[in-house]
């Protein structure tokens, strides 16, 4: 009994420093804090070199798409991701940023053609996008500074 009652203790223990302690260097490459609002206030201002090299964590809605490289080896889409916020009742703010992504791993979700019926792996135009995205440069697009990004890794999620 006495034996039980110490390796409960020790996992428990275990469990909570693992828990606890954030994980070492996750700062280093990942900035958490940045939302396509913060983003959108980076490019503005100029203010890009607290966040050049590190990955962002960003969300939005996927609203459109254009293939640039239709080779299946070097398959390349540039989607438009775009997030906002309503103030008061009357004002819109939209963010917007382009996301690049490479690969032959990306044709099924984003096929140059789209069809009338859509593929179980394409993603539809509106959805719901997390994605893993670095800055690469920003451009001018509709009279607008907006970021521009390399995609390594998205998510579809459904709201509701």
């Amino acid at each position: 009994m006495l034996k039980r009652i110490f390796v409960l203790f020790i996992v428990g223990f275990s469990c909570g420093a693992v828990f606890a302690n954030p994980a070492p260097g996750f700062d280093n490459y990942v900035n958490f804090a940045i939302c396509m609002k913060e983003l959108d206030a980076h490019v503005k201002s100029g203010d890009l070199d607290s966040i050049k090299g590190k990955y962002l964590i960003l969300n939005g809605s996927f609203v459109a798409f254009n293939v640039t490289d239709n080779r299946a080896a070097t398959y390349t889409v540039e989607i438009e991701l775009i997030n906002g916020e309503w103030h008061g009742v009357t004002d819109v703010f939209m963010y917007r940023a382009i996301i690049i992504f490479s690969g032959r791993e990306f044709q099924p979700m984003f096929p140059e053609r789209r069809r009338s019926i859509p593929g179980p792996t394409e993603i539809p135009t509106n959805s719901g996008l997390i994605v893993v995205a670095r800055l690469k440069e920003t451009r001018i697009f509709e009279g607008e500074v907006i970021p521009v990004l390399y995609g390594y890794y998205l998510r579809v999620f459904k709201s509701g």
